[in-house]
């Protein structure tokens, strides 16, 4: 499977708007349209333990870290407080950004499914 394929099977699951599969080299092996524009620096923010953290300009907020990196959408031009979710696997980083009516756990579910494939394919 491609990479972008992981992406598009993210994005239907029904609960995410934008994803993206990240290398732990800080950079982009597929992306949506709305992360297209993420940067190194955003990347490499998300491999640290930080309270804010930018995916394609937009402010995000931690909410926990326990196996995945949950946040919460801060003050972005839409106004919608979206769910994300970041999940490590041992070469890569795995995004889902949520639509406006996911809650965290089904973004989290959907980034877990493939962060755990991942893991078990030893990416």
């Amino acid at each position: 499977m491609s990479w972008g394929q992981y992406v598009d099977n993210l994005k239907g699951s029904g609960f995410i708007d934008e994803a993206a599969i990240l290398g732990m080299d800080s950079t982009v092996w597929a992306a949506s349209d709305g992360l297209q524009n993420i940067t190194t620096e955003e990347v490499e923010k998300l491999k640290q333990d930080n309270m804010i953290y930018f995916l394609g300009g937009k402010k995000y907020m931690k909410l926990r870290l326990e196996d995945m990196l949950h946040l919460k959408a801060v003050g972005n031009s839409d106004g919608i407080n979206r769910n994300v979710t970041v999940g490590w696997a041992k070469t890569c980083i795995v995004v889902g950004i949520g639509n406006k009516d996911a809650s965290g756990g089904n973004v989290a579910t959907a980034v877990g499914k493939i962060k755990d494939y991942l893991v078990s394919v030893k990416f």
